[in-house]
């Protein structure tokens, strides 16, 4: 699957590139990991939570400089592949952040990019094992998704009928949570449906689309790795080789083939 994240620029170094693996003379040109929503109060130290500054500042400034910037990461990942991403969504959701979210859409459209992230879980509410400082950075990134919709409808841009992830994420990553996140969101698509959010699978199919966000992997070394500022606490902790121990799980994957869930790339919906 060829899919894009995009990152922030790094101000400091004033170079970009997108979030893909690159050669080791690339590394110091990856971007600056942020987030573009205000840290509340009693969250955990910025290290943690990605350097919320930049996304600030790059999402306040003009529209051009913005606009370049995206091109220059989708360029970027087509010079490093061959291709243009099938998808491609924003670190911590910074695309669908109010001044981001329309020349994002302007960027997918141009370079026929199909395939977004709406980062609004069903159920995340009733969730009562998220840190409370995470459950307010998530509500935050639902409301920012909810207003996005109309505008990525209309540039055609298109995303899966179910997203889940953020309840979870890290620690919080189980099969029992990843079956509660399907079973509850299942349920409840018919009612509980975001208003404007579209279904991208006709009536007439009994199939639904399905976004998993995870984040397999190995724990970051300490000054290796990371988006220009080197790794956050979250890649450097065991928190992504425990995503990466429970998504080879036996037990879910036999919850995979008695519920029929088909694994799939985005190039195959």
């Amino acid at each position: 699957m060829a899919a894009l994240q995009l990152v922030q620029p790094n101000w400091h170094r004033g170079i970009t590139s997108p979030s893909v693996s690159t050669p080791t003379s690339r590394r110091d040109a990856l971007c600056a990991r942020s987030s573009g929503r205000t840290r509340p109060s009693s969250a955990p130290e910025a290290s943690s939570w990605g350097s919320w500054g930049y996304a600030q500042r790059w999402s306040r400034g003009c529209s051009a400089c913005r606009r370049q910037e995206l091109c220059a990461q989708v360029n970027l990942f087509h010079e490093l592949t061959g291709q243009n991403p099938q998808h491609m969504d924003g670190h911590q959701h910074v695309h669908v952040l109010p001044r981001i979210r329309q020349v994002f859409a302007q960027i997918l459209r141009e370079h026929g990019i199909c395939y977004t992230r709406i980062p609004v879980e069903l159920g995340l509410h009733e969730c009562t094992w998220v840190q409370k400082e995470l459950m307010e950075f998530y509500k935050g990134v639902e409301e920012d998704a909810r207003n996005t919709v109309d505008v990525f409808k209309s540039h055609g841009i298109r995303w899966p009928d179910i997203y889940i992830g953020l309840s979870t994420m890290g620690r919080n990553m189980s099969t029992r949570n990843i079956q509660r996140a399907i079973d509850y969101s299942l349920l409840s698509l018919p009612a509980s449906l975001p208003p404007g959010l579209p279904r991208h699978s006709p009536p007439s199919t009994p199939s639904v689309s399905m976004e998993l966000m995870t984040h397999p992997g190995y724990p970051s070394l300490p000054t290796e790795g990371g988006c220009g500022e080197g790794p956050d606490d979250f890649s450097r902790s065991r928190e992504r080789l425990h995503e990466l121990e429970v998504l080879r799980d036996p037990s879910l994957q036999s919850y995979y083939k008695e519920h029929k869930v088909q694994l799939c790339a985005f190039r195959d919906l």
